[in-house]
């Protein structure tokens, strides 16, 4: 099929893909993991304890527990002390970049809102959004309808074994109802969709993953004056990017010869990184010996308090637990979250989208894009929830002999999976030299072995060829190479497999 020009973007030559993952905001983080401490300090996350109110006077949203973080924010669980109701509070983070994502995100989930025209849709509810000002800035506060676990948690408790299959199909068919509802109805791409991004509704929790207790929310750090090592190495390295001959002699001729004039706000930052760099050299000088040792015990002490509580292991549940897990879950629904790097079809934000394992082909190569990123990223899911699997697990390789990067060996295993690429979509894109020659062969993966999709779940799986097939088919559909024939959310809900 094909799709209009609204469904598909160019990829702006001035905008680079990132080599690296984009940095994807998951509403809910891992369990094993927290933010930390470091982005607790101006522009950088709020510190939020139990008990704190917010909006109104600070007396609406009552916080009760933290939920998860992500990169551009913490999540928390917040009572609205006028209905009693809980929801889902989002802080960002309140440096300027942050704050304008979070006004794009408010803006996309109003789209959301105003296009369902009062219905119920397969995409997380908007409730709320308000500034709030605390010690490290001013930052946006997005409130959301309670939801719960995510599909990654699911594919965890059944022990990376594939999740029931009539679960398989009743999520598959939310999530394109979803998908559709952001593609078609309010010309959305969500652009970063993974199994962490697709939530259960709130009246389905699953049974816990961990024995004890998650950490406690982290607090900011306070060190007494003491510059640390990697804190040291940190100031030292802004200070030379920021200029440092510069910070040190103000009349710098190389100022006047790059005729830059500087900003108050670049005067300020540069008398800040100087006094930054005299206090290093401060404490150095008249540290000795006795007090570094003393200072090295101390921190040594914090750093085992500081550990993650060892008990915590993950809990194994039988067989039978996890059959009546399922049928609990025969009515369960889910909903697709997190817009925080999501974008409209006719206005984008960067080409640096979707975390690496779900990424398509287009990207990688540089090439036009639009809504059939997200049916790429939703085909990998699909794979992934129904064996527990990744489907791409790239990795780059530096053998003097045989020597590839993420990418080739991410596109090799593509082509592996479904089949040659043809020369003129391989050839589409900024970067597509870089992994391709002009015959539209790979440069530098030469040897492929070909598995597609239906003999993996036969022979790898064991699934019948009763069921191999058509689900192989389905995910066929949405794993094209070239983006212009993969089928639309819409038409993939009319795929015998859902029924």
């Amino acid at each position: 099929m094909e799709y209009s020009e609204e469904m598909m973007v160019d990829a702006s030559p001035e905008e680079e893909v990132s080599e690296s993952e984009s940095e994807s905001d998951s509403e809910f983080g891992s369990e094993e993991e927290d933010e930390g401490t470091e982005d607790y300090r101006r522009g950088g996350y709020h510190p939020v304890n139990i008990g704190d109110y917010f909006k109104s006077e600070k007396t609406r949203y009552r916080i009760e527990k933290k939920l998860g973080w992500g990169h551009f924010s913490t999540v928390w669980l917040a009572r609205d002390t006028n209905s009693e109701q809980l929801y889902a509070l989002k802080i960002q983070k309140s440096a300027e970049d942050y704050i304008e994502a979070a006004f794009d995100e408010i803006s996309l989930f109003k789209d959301v809102l105003k296009y369902s025209d009062g219905n119920e849709v397969p995409v997380v509810k908007f409730i709320d959004a308000f500034k709030h000002s605390g010690p490290h800035g001013i930052h946006i506060c997005m409130v959301f309808e309670l939801l719960s676990d995510n599909l990654y948690t699911l594919v965890q408790l059944y022990e990376y074994q594939g999740i029931p299959r009539p679960l398989l199909k009743k999520y598959a068919k939310q999530m394109l109802l979803g998908l559709d509802h952001l593609h078609r109805k309010c010309g959305i791409i969500h652009t970063d969709l993974k199994p962490e991004n697709i939530l259960l509704t709130a009246e389905h929790q699953l049974p816990k993953l961990y024995e004890g207790d998650p950490r406690a929310p982290p607090k900011p750090v306070v060190n007494d004056g003491v510059i640390s090592k990697s804190k040291k190495k940190r100031l030292r390295k802004k200070a030379k990017n920021m200029g440092g001959s510069q910070i040190k002699n103000s009349s710098n001729a190389s100022i006047c010869e790059s005729k830059k004039i500087l900003t108050k706000n670049q005067k300020r930052r540069l008398r800040k990184k100087k006094k930054a760099v005299e206090k290093m050299e401060s404490v150095e000088a008249n540290t000795t010996e006795e007090d570094m040792s003393e200072k090295t015990e101390e921190s040594q002490e914090v750093e085992v308090e500081s550990e993650p509580k060892k008990g915590r292991r993950r809990i194994k549940y039988s067989e039978e637990v996890l059959s009546e897990l399922a049928q609990k879950l025969e009515d369960s629904r889910v909903k697709i979250s997190d817009l925080g790097n999501g974008c409209w079809i006719r206005k984008r934000f960067t080409d640096d989208i979707t975390t690496h394992e779900y990424r398509s082909p287009e990207i990688i190569l540089g090439a036009s894009w639009g809504t059939p990123v997200d049916i790429w990223s939703l085909g990998c899911i699909m794979f992934e929830i129904a064996t527990g699997d990744i489907l791409f697990k790239p990795k780059k390789c530096e053998d003097s002999d045989d020597s590839f990067d993420d990418n080739d060996d991410h596109l090799a295993q593509m082509i592996e999976l479904i089949g040659k690429i043809s020369r003129k979509f391989s050839m589409s894109g900024k970067k597509s030299k870089r992994y391709f020659s002009r015959h539209g062969e790979l440069k530098n993966i030469d040897s492929l072995t070909y598995w597609g999709l239906e003999d993996i779940m036969k022979e790898k799986y064991g699934w019948s060829e009763e069921d191999a097939k058509p689900f192989a088919d389905f995910l066929t559909r949405m794993l094209q190479l070239n983006p212009v024939h993969r089928e639309s959310a819409f038409q993939l809900l009319e795929h015998e497999w859902l029924e």
